[in-house]
């Protein structure tokens, strides 16, 4: 007998309406809650979409309790929600990653200068002020702003080590306190696959450039065969370095990412022809 197809469980109130409209045009059947799964087939496949957060144990044990099969089981979301578990299957492809916890009695690793984030979350909305830390000094004030963000304070910290990038443009500070337009994309994969992906600045251009061979090259030789062994439905930034060759920024749960340059219509098109 042939499955049904995947039904996808998406939270409206933190997506764009763009991604309603592509899920349906895609072919899915797009729940509200998870509550409605229990009047689809039992053992449906879900693909759930900003479902997971904010307690994930509770989310996995409802859907266990309907028999739900989703994109990722609860450790493939907690291997790629959390720096301080992926960075270290990349070791010559992402920067070096410390817990803020463990280096808070002792001296900073390197040189500098660093960038201080949440293990899952980081707040690019305040680049200069809460993420780039020139100094040790500036390491441990962007920390403590930090830790007053509820989100990321359960998450916990990590420091990093700041990657130099490829700059297509500076930004005027007083405009907007974010990264500099950096040569950066997002994919999203399912196993060793590349679904889709988008320039991650898209806002700060008129028209998204084409991705360039090199990033989809590096995903699928450096990134998808590793994020495989460990998950289904994965989300990789990558930049080009500024001295050459391309360094994953970010991994994620595909499950909890938003598009950021990538074209809904072309993602849940990968997404309903991917393999279970």
């Amino acid at each position: 007998m042939t499955p049904r197809p995947p039904v996808v469980l998406l939270r409206q109130s933190l997506a764009a309406p763009a991604e309603l409209v592509a899920a349906a045009r895609a072919g899915f059947t797009v729940l509200a809650s998870r509550a409605h799964l229990a009047y689809a087939e039992r053992g449906a496949r879900v693909i759930p979409r900003y479902s997971v957060l904010p307690e994930p144990e509770e989310f996995y044990a409802d859907l266990a309790h309907l028999a739900a099969v989703p994109a990722n089981d609860l450790r493939a979301h907690q291997y790629l929600a959390d720096a301080l578990a992926w960075s270290g299957d990349f070791p010559d492809d992402t920067p070096r990653t410390w817990e803020y916890r463990s280096l808070a009695r002792g001296d900073l690793p390197g040189l500098g200068p660093w960038v201080v984030k949440g293990r899952t979350n980081s707040r690019k909305g305040s680049w200069s002020r809460r993420m780039y830390a020139a100094t040790p000094a500036d390491v441990g004030r962007a920390a403590l702003s930090l830790l007053d963000d509820a989100e990321l304070a359960r998450q916990g910290l990590v420091v990093r080590e700041h990657v130099a990038l490829a700059v297509l443009r500076a930004r005027t500070r007083d405009v907007a306190d974010l990264p500099p337009v950096a040569d950066e994309w997002r994919f999203f994969g399912w196993g060793r696959d590349v679904l889709a992906s988008g320039f991650y600045w898209h806002e700060d251009v008129e028209q998204s450039p084409p991705t360039p061979p090199g990033a989809e090259e590096f995903i699928r030789d450096a990134v998808a065969p590793v994020v495989a062994e460990r998950a289904r439905f994965w989300v990789a930034d990558v930049a080009r370095r500024a001295a050459g060759g391309w360094v994953l920024v970010e991994l994620n749960d595909g499950q909890q990412s938003g598009p950021q340059g990538v074209p809904p219509d072309v993602l849940y098109r990968g997404l309903a022809a991917a393999r279970w």
